[in-house]
């Protein structure tokens, strides 16, 4: 029922009509193409996607990269080694391009893993 736009990376599986594919550039750090998006995993790829579609500031909530995931479990399960490898670095990776492209990004757990960006308190944007 949400109306506004959905999106999918993945060109695996039937979507209804109103979600968006969108190409995954899988070889680079952060894409700059409105029609991709780049990012080793769930949380680099929307990072990725918000900023192509011009929100400044973008505020992470959730990202703690610690422990597992979010949603259903994958067919094989993310683990914290898959998280230190790859996912977090992904992140730290695509970090240097979103302030090159003017982009601030604010982290609004002090708990995180995460320390590519600066941390806030959420209140601030409230």
């Amino acid at each position: 029922a949400f109306a506004g736009l959905k999106v999918t990376a993945s060109h695996n599986g039937d979507y209804p009509p109103d979600v968006k594919r969108i190409k995954w550039d899988r070889r680079s750090s952060y894409s700059r193409d409105p029609a991709a998006v780049s990012g080793n995993c769930s949380g680099a790829l929307a990072l990725n996607l918000t900023a192509l579609r011009g929100a400044n500031p973008i505020v992470l909530v959730g990202y703690d990269m610690r422990g597992d995931h979010w949603h259903e479990d994958h067919p094989e399960p993310t683990n914290l080694k898959k998280l230190e490898k790859s996912f977090k670095p992904g992140i730290e990776r695509m970090a240097p391009y979103l302030a090159a492209a003017g982009v601030e990004v604010f982290n609004v757990n002090s708990e995180s893993a995460l320390r590519c960006f600066p941390f806030r308190e959420i209140a601030e944007f409230q």
